[in-house]
């Protein structure tokens, strides 16, 4: 019995050597590599070659997989974007595989669409899993929250969706991502409004990081031709009614009208602008891509545009988009290719040698130009991806259509 317990005991040991960080609390984990305990220890051989055991142990150590934080909206509002992000993750992950290749491990968390939450999320995805990076989140307000903990613990915060240019100044060194800066989707925009010979508009913005800063870089592009804000407001995440808003908006001799907000109150402020029988062309920011603005806004979604990220093609993204809709049933959208490029880059990171937060980010700031299934990706000294750019659309039929 003694000699038994002996084992057990050794066993225990080697088992937190081996599982660094495990417990028995069950996690959303992706696993870029299926391990069995059983085929990789051998209590026997240790008790007869501490040495030999002592080496098969650090050797599996530096074979382990690096864990890679995902901290995203899985539920909530915008909850759409994370699962799509998180699709793209698991393909990425699924490949890996497919090509012998087990450099990291996913560990999803729900940051509810909630700063507080991405918060506590981010932290604990550094403290308790010792995640060098994590990725995330959506909204650029929440990623903004994250970069600011990422900085300070030395720890990469790439984000395949956040798109706000007050990130690229106040993201700090440790913050990357693969989407493009609203900085461009402002001059879009503003450019599509000058053809159209609009130059009065009224904007209705999110207070936030997001919508603040696309709000502040519209007005600047419009008064480069001469255009203007003649009416404004910024609003909450979540609110229903804009009878007053449209109201004042009305009566401010606005051409169109630009709406800077999620696809749901999207989706709620053009059909109250029907209902208030508005006759200007209503404008809006990238984030009514998403499937909410049409199933909330219905047949007053018709013929509303905006400006997103432009529509990817070439044989890379013809391939991803193949495997994508055999596994999901379901045609990928921009942010999951974005995703899936971004688990690659940092597979790639991860199997050059970098291992914590500070080579990471060395090397995604001197890495070569990566070919991913979104385009060529390389990234400057704020961490903002190199190129890409946004395409004019407008909702036909319920779906997205390319405008020339």
């Amino acid at each position: 019995m003694k000699t038994k317990s002996i084992l057990v005991s050794v066993s225990l040991i080697i088992g937190s050597l081996l599982f660094p960080g495990s417990s028995p609390t069950e996690r959303n984990e992706v696993l870029a590599e299926n391990i069995n305990p059983k085929q990789n220890f051998d209590c026997k051989m240790f008790l007869a070659d501490a040495d030999s055991s002592k080496e098969k142990v650090q050797s599996k150590k530096e074979n382990t997989p690096v864990p890679i934080g995902v901290c995203l909206p899985l539920t909530g509002p915008v909850a759409s974007y994370g699962e799509r992000a998180r699709k793209g993750m698991e393909l990425a992950i699924a490949d890996l595989q497919n090509q012998g290749k087990t450099p990291i491990r996913l560990i999803f968390e729900d940051d509810q669409g909630k700063t507080p939450v991405a918060v506590s999320v981010t932290q604990h995805l550094i403290d308790r899993d010792k995640a060098p990076v994590v990725v995330g989140s959506a909204a650029s307000s929440q990623t903004m929250a994250m970069a600011s903990i990422g900085n300070r613990r030395e720890v990469v915060i790439f984000s395949p969706i956040a798109s706000s240019p007050e990130l690229s100044t106040k993201g700090g060194d440790y913050f990357f991502r693969v989407a493009p800066s609203d900085t461009a989707q402002a001059s879009v925009m503003a450019n599509w409004l000058k053809e159209l010979g609009i130059k009065k508009i009224a904007v209705l913005y999110f207070a936030n990081t997001w919508g603040q800063s696309l709000f502040e870089a519209i007005g600047k592009d419009l008064g480069s031709f001469g255009g203007m804000i003649v009416a404004s407001d910024g609003i909450q995440e979540g609110q229903t009614d804009f009878r007053t808003q449209i109201e004042k908006f009305k009566g401010s001799q606005a051409e169109a009208f630009y709406v800077i907000t999620h696809g749901k109150e999207g989706g709620n402020f053009v059909k109250q602008a029907e209902q208030l029988q508005v006759k200007v062309p209503i404008f809006g920011g990238d984030v009514w891509s998403s499937p909410e603005f049409v199933e909330v806004g219905g047949k007053a979604a018709e013929g509303c545009r905006l400006v997103a990220p432009a529509k990817l093609a070439g044989a890379k993204y013809e391939h991803f988009a193949s495997e994508y809709a055999a596994r999901y049933k379901e045609q990928p959208e921009v942010y999951a290719a974005y995703s899936y490029d971004t688990i690659m880059v940092l597979s790639q990171a991860v199997q050059s040698g970098a291992a914590t937060g500070k080579a990471i980010r060395n090397y995604l700031l001197d890495m070569p130009s990566y070919q991913g299934v979104s385009g060529d990706i390389r990234f400057d000294k704020h961490g903002d991806k190199i190129g890409g750019g946004f395409d004019r659309y407008i909702i036909k039929e319920g779906k997205l259509q390319v405008v020339k």
